[in-house]
């Protein structure tokens, strides 16, 4: 299924994926989508059971999984990449994964988790696979900001991205032991987050930038530019184009 250029807004299911079902093993290209105020009893906006998919550019908010997990997307096994995208104020009220819950192979790069809310993972649940955030930012979100527990067999790895304001704390969990790069907590909840290149528990400063998609217009946070996290990445980690357009690196760490 391929779909650009278009907004899935106010549609409702029953069971699974309020704008989007995807049974088997499917594949999902979606591009400048908005999908706005989906309902389902699981996956809000998108449930997909397993396959690939690619998300660029799109913004899901207000999308809600009234009893099961993932308020925006309830992604199964298979591999996902989401790019340059915002997920705000998603819900599960009643289950994990206020904007995504996943069970597959999970890229996120250049994307803003923010003020979702569910029990467990307001921002992401991750479950029997691996995330790996890129230039992601995960704030504000309710049930905490990320959660990936062992038990489960989940597991998250954070590259020049931020968790911040989360309640009750960032991560619900561990982080992947190994391979965290440049990435920042204001909060200790985040255990693995260790090494020269990583702080944990520092206090991290933010200011209002507003963006436009397509029609809709939306005020995300991102640090200050006096923050402790600006310049931090040498240019050789960063990529060269941030969520809001910005070219990077615009300084020397």
């Amino acid at each position: 299924l391929k779909v650009s250029h278009a907004s899935l807004n106010l549609n409702t299911a029953t069971n699974d994926g309020g704008a989007i079902q995807a049974d088997g093993d499917s594949n999902l290209d979606l591009r400048f989508l908005t999908m706005q105020g989906n309902q389902a009893y699981n996956g809000g906006a998108i449930h997909q059971n397993s396959g690939k998919s690619i998300i660029y550019d799109s913004l899901l908010l207000l999308n809600k999984s009234s009893n099961g997990p993932g308020g925006a997307f309830l992604l199964g096994t298979g591999s996902y990449d989401i790019q340059r995208s915002i997920f705000w104020s998603n819900a599960a009220p009643n289950n994990a994964g206020g904007a995504i819950h996943s069970g597959g192979s999970l890229h996120l790069t250049n994307v803003q988790l923010e003020q979702n809310s569910s029990a467990a993972g307001g921002g992401l649940r991750v479950i029997n696979s691996t995330a790996y955030l890129t230039n992601t930012t995960v704030y504000n979100n309710t049930g905490h900001g990320i959660s990936s527990r062992n038990v489960l067999n989940g597991s998250i790895v954070m590259h020049n991205s931020i968790v911040a304001r989360n309640v009750p704390n960032n991560c619900d969990g561990d982080l992947r032991s190994e391979n965290q790069r440049y990435s920042f907590s204001d909060d200790a909840s985040c255990t693995k987050l260790t090494g020269p290149t990583n702080q944990s528990n520092v206090a991290l400063g933010f200011e209002a930038f507003d963006l436009q998609f397509g029609a809709q217009s939306l005020s995300i946070r991102v640090p200050l530019r006096s923050a402790s996290t600006v310049d931090k990445i040498p240019a050789s980690a960063c990529i060269p184009i941030d969520l809001r357009g910005i070219p990077r690196p615009q300084g020397i760490a």
